[in-house]
């Protein structure tokens, strides 16, 4: 049994840097002004992922280095160093990442990127099924992968993780509190 939805998308403009990635599936009813119609099967699979629920905060201790701050994550049991980017729209991955996370590029899923210096680089959008940061969990998190990401250290943690919080650094104790959006 198929199911359809009408759903009404917000085309919004956004100034980030990463790459912006929108998917409409399903036939286009009405575009008027800035609302888009659409009609969608209902698939299940949730955009941005989902959070395993947690009262209160979560305090995570971030590390300092050069002025930037770090935290570890897993990705398919694999520890991964990533940046804290809040301008970042997505969470992304070193492309050197990749082989030894068992990720499989698909060609179907190439994007064109436009990075903050105005770039414009090829990537790849991929689903993480599991990512853990600090004991929150969180099931099918979109991430991209640059094409050429200049041997880049570590990932990004941007917004398509950091928006499903209220989220607060304090720069004197190295402290990143999340606490879930109601």
């Amino acid at each position: 049994m198929k199911y359809y939805l009408s759903i009404l998308l917000i085309v919004s403009i956004n100034f980030l840097s990463s790459c912006v990635v929108l998917d409409v599936t399903g036939n286009v009813i009405k575009m008027t002004g800035r609302a888009i119609v659409a009609t969608v099967k209902v698939t299940g699979r949730a955009i941005g992922g989902t959070v395993q629920f947690f009262r209160g905060k979560k305090k995570i201790k971030l590390i300092h280095e050069h002025g930037s701050y770090y935290v570890w994550a897993e990705v398919k049991k694999k520890k991964i160093k990533f940046l804290i980017d809040t301008g970042a729209t997505s969470v992304q991955i070193p492309r050197k990442m990749v082989k030894r996370l068992g990720i499989r590029l698909h060609k179907s899923n190439s994007i064109m990127c436009e990075l903050a210096n105005g770039q414009k680089v090829k990537a790849y959008r991929v689903t993480l099924n599991r990512f853990y940061l600090n004991g929150i969990k969180i099931k099918n998190l979109e991430a991209i992968i640059l094409d050429d990401d200049n041997d880049a250290q570590a990932g990004l943690l941007g917004m398509s993780f950091l928006d499903q919080f209220h989220f607060k650094i304090d720069t004197e104790k190295h402290i990143l509190t999340l606490k879930h959006k109601k």
